[in-house]
């Protein structure tokens, strides 16, 4: 069922990317303008046309507002984002935003009032093809307007955007690529994508993200991964953990089914029956595309497997620090990959170890038996095992977690990340030069090694 949800996703996504095209070679020489822009304009900076519809806390709104921090002068961001959410505040002082309410955030939850009653995902889909539609007319008008010197899209929904954009206008496009594309529909288009020549570059967030990639534009490859905000998570203000006999897991994330959290609960089930000074916290809410109460649905299997007394659901968390300081190991029970996973290095930061599933970008992070371990996925039994590790070796925790800080300091500060964030925007169609921004092979040994294993579960429980 998900497979066919995310094929019809991907095809949406096709279907509007050549309709807007259409209409768009239809009108462009009837499309008059002033030239005047109302904003300002520094002549001398790179105009970078960002477009991001991910304003309430996900991992590309918050990466990308992360990145903002520290650009370079030399480059002069413009936003489209489909409303305020919670990231206008991160932004405002960084960049230009514009509000563009049918760029949506999720393609299950349509922009109109008047739908938001209707559970309907199917209903929300079509309606969101026309708006859709609309975006792509409104994206390329606009873009007419700003002339940007490059368009960059930060995440899968924006793409089509981006190239539908910037093919019609012959401005470069960069990608920013946060996902991992299992469907051979979505696999297929978003490949597509990649080969236009206006597309002159790709950010990965991981390897696993690069991969599907590379057999077929390798040259515009770049991994860079997401970082933490050197500012907000390396110095003394950070909240405090209380020390306490209870050994605290914690899952921070929305509540979708693909994140896992139902393993998750079913795993922890079976070790308080062994452990009884465990506990969870569960820190996330109902994803707002989302037309099922999968948070309730979880209260009420802690009600029926006899653990809503050591299960605690925080909610959502503006500021993750404040769901991190509960914990003792971060959970990451993904069913499907992670891309990255942001939420692991932001632990990290509080020298807190991971338990995660052994596969996406999540294994690029967290090293066997010296950050966090490693369990099958969608096994219960075997995150089961690898958090009663911890029960037996509690001592483990900090001294995988000191490995885990020092990693962090040495690959995921942002002062670093992004700074070969805008070499790769400054160099944009010079491929040698965006190209010595790009990982170096020998920090992804141990990946490679799990992806040539025929056993590629041999080092978890």
């Amino acid at each position: 069922m998900e497979e066919i949800a995310s094929n019809l996703v991907d095809a949406t996504n096709r279907f509007i990317y050549c309709f807007g095209k259409a209409v768009a070679l239809h009108e462009i020489n009837q499309e008059r303008l002033s030239g005047r822009s109302f904003f300002a304009i520094d002549e001398q900076a790179m105009k970078v046309l960002f477009l991001n519809s991910c304003v309430h806390g996900g991992g590309a709104g918050r990466s990308l507002a992360t990145f903002l921090k520290h650009k370079s002068s030399k480059i002069q961001a413009t936003i489209v984002m489909p409303e305020a959410g919670i990231m206008a505040k991160e932004f405002e002082p960084h960049a230009n935003l514009i509000y563009m309410p049918e760029f949506i955030e999720r393609i299950h939850r349509s922009p109109y009032r008047f739908a938001r009653n209707i559970k309907s995902g199917l209903f929300h889909i079509v309606l969101n093809s026309f708006g859709m539609a609309v975006c792509m007319i409104k994206m390329w008008r606009l873009a007419l307007r700003l002339k940007p010197d490059v368009i960059y899209a930060n995440h899968m929904l924006a793409k089509p955007f981006g190239v539908f954009a910037g093919s019609m206008l012959g401005i470069p496009v960069i990608l920013h690529v946060r996902n991992i594309h299992y469907t051979k529909f979505g696999s297929a288009f978003y490949r597509f994508l990649a080969r236009r020549k206006i597309v002159k570059q790709l950010v990965c967030n991981s390897y696993a993200s690069s991969r599907v990639f590379e057999k077929e534009v390798p040259e515009k490859i770049s991994i860079v991964y997401n970082a933490i905000d050197d500012a907000t998570f390396l110095n003394s203000a950070l909240p405090v953990r209380q020390s306490t006999s209870t050994l605290t897991f914690g899952f921070v994330g929305r509540i979708v089914p693909w994140k896992g959290l139902n393993v998750l609960l079913e795993a922890f089930a079976i070790l308080a029956k062994e452990h009884d000074h465990v506990r969870l916290v569960v820190v996330g809410e109902n994803d707002k595309g989302l037309h099922r109460d999968l948070e309730q649905e979880a209260k009420e299997y802690c009600i029926r497997h006899g653990i809503a007394d050591k299960v605690q659901f925080l909610g959502f968390k503006k500021d993750v620090r404040e769901g991190l300081r509960h914990m003792d190991v971060l959970m990451l029970p993904s069913i499907a990959p992670e891309p990255f996973g942001r939420v692991i290095i932001e632990a990290m930061a509080f020298r807190i170890p991971s338990i995660i599933t052994a596969h996406g970008g999540s294994i690029e992070i967290i090293e066997p038996y010296k950050n966090g371990l490693w369990c099958t996925p969608n096994n219960a039994l075997s995150m089961s095992n690898a958090m009663k590790y911890f029960c037996h070796f509690p001592e483990q925790i900090s001294t995988m977690g000191e490995f885990g800080y020092q990693k962090l300091k040495e690959m995921f500060l942002s002062s670093a990340q992004s700074q070969k964030m805008n070499h790769i925007i400054l160099n944009h169609d010079n491929v040698e030069q965006a190209q010595a921004a790009n990982l170096p092979i020998e920090k992804l040994q141990h990946v490679l090694d799990f992806y040539k294993s025929s056993q590629k579960v041999s080092q978890t429980f």
